[in-house]
């Protein structure tokens, strides 16, 4: 059997190993070394270890993947994904507030929109232009409407930013 100072160090070289690919949460990095059967005393001491030395810290990871998610997805999925990485309530909500700015959601569902309403317009084209029962002020706000909702957009946004999208195309 391992020494619990031999287990210890063990554990700490291959959470030090998984931070080297890249960054985790406590919680992340706490499950991974429960799938490799490390007892919970040696995870502890390893990740106290960790965190002393700043190596783990969920609120570095959070503020660095609201940075680089924030121009692809919704303040609501940002905040899910990081509730499912286990990292604190309040912690997230500090970093939303001070990385995710209302206004940048709305460029970016519009930007976003506006990307959707040309590939569905081409998809159109294709498709449903010559049957006569397909309305495309229909088709658009039901794909586009769909897809923004789909991405964690509030309803109110997806709708502002439909009826800008359709009143700045001639029907």
């Amino acid at each position: 059997m391992r020494s619990s100072d031999k287990s210890a160090k063990s554990a700490l070289s291959i959470a030090l190993n998984y931070l080297s690919r890249r960054q985790l949460t406590i919680f992340q990095l706490t499950k991974k070394l429960e799938q490799k059967g490390f007892t919970s005393d040696e995870i502890l001491e390893a990740l106290d270890k960790l965190i002393e030395w700043k190596y783990l810290d969920d609120h570095s990871y959070a503020v660095a993947y609201c940075k680089n998610k924030r121009d692809k997805y919704s303040r609501a999925r940002i905040k899910m994904e990081l509730q499912k990485a286990g990292i604190d309530k309040q912690i997230i909500f500090v970093v939303l507030e001070n990385l995710y700015i209302s206004a940048r959601e709305n460029k970016t569902c519009l930007e976003l929109g506006q990307k959707l309403f040309q590939i569905e317009q081409e998809k159109w084209e294709k498709r449903y232009k010559n049957i006569s029962k397909f309305s495309f002020e229909i088709y658009i706000k039901k794909r586009i409407g769909d897809k923004l909702l789909q991405k964690g957009y509030p309803l109110d946004t997806v709708r502002n930013v439909l009826a800008e999208i359709i009143s700045g195309e001639n029907f």
